[in-house]
């Protein structure tokens, strides 16, 4: 999935993957919010959680977060899953949301 900006630049860019591929549940993954400050990268989340949802038929949705940002998809429902790990030299988190 992926947004343009008034100009037509990449804005905001997504994955959503099937149950199976890198989890056992559908996932959302590289979520980009190129323009921070304007709602970009909540808009791709909620358009990445309906997709799987209503086209992958998910129950449960995995994200790997960056853990700076877990606070953010908090608020978009997702629950705190994994200690922190590190990967690529970034901590994440493993959080998950459920229908």
């Amino acid at each position: 999935l992926y947004f343009r900006n008034d100009e037509g630049a990449l804005a905001a860019y997504a994955r959503v993957l099937p149950a199976g591929v890198t989890h056992p549940t559908a996932s959302i993954g590289r979520v980009i919010a190129v323009e921070r400050g304007r709602g970009m990268g909540q808009r791709i989340m909620e358009e990445a959680i309906r997709v799987a949802q209503q086209e992958l038929d998910a129950d449960v949705i995995t994200i790997e977060a960056q853990a700076y940002a877990q606070g953010f998809y908090e608020k978009l429902g997702f629950v705190r899953t994994s200690d922190e790990f590190d990967d690529g030299g970034i901590m994440h988190v493993e959080m998950k949301l459920a229908r």
